[in-house]
């Protein structure tokens, strides 16, 4: 995945957070600990979703796909926080926040070529309710 990076394509930066399970005192509880901070990648938006509509409020529901090189430690699961533009130096969104799918792993060489195309997708899903 060399050849994208030098190209630019990831143009956005990640954060990830994992919730774990940790026992003090014979008590179990839950650890939000950060896991990645400043990963290369881009994020894809698969579509646009209007807004719906209940009784008490109005929220949105989008899912996208985050592709990165190998390697990195991301679970289904995981926070994600994207700072779109970041590593490009273009901050033009708000930090946004979703919650990881199992990733895809596509690797090579793939039909005896290596087309330096291997990376990682991963499914993102985001709910929010509209202030």
């Amino acid at each position: 995945m060399a050849f994208f990076t030098y190209m630019g394509v990831y143009t956005d930066l990640f954060d990830s957070y994992r919730t774990v399970k940790t026992t003090e005192n014979g008590i179990t509880k839950q650890d939000r600990v950060p896991v990645l901070k400043s990963i290369p990648c881009r994020v894809y938006a698969n579509q646009t979703n209007s807004p719906s509509m209940t009784d008490t409020a109005a929220n949105v529901s989008q899912g996208n796909t985050l592709c990165c090189e190998l390697g990195y430690d991301v679970k289904g699961g995981d926070e994600i926080i994207v700072h779109r533009g970041a590593n490009v130096g273009r901050f033009v969104n708000p930090d946004e926040r979703y919650i990881a799918g199992p990733p895809n792993i596509y690797v090579e060489p793939f039909g005896n070529a290596c087309p330096d195309l291997e990376h990682m997708q991963v499914a993102l899903v985001n709910e929010e309710v509209i202030d």
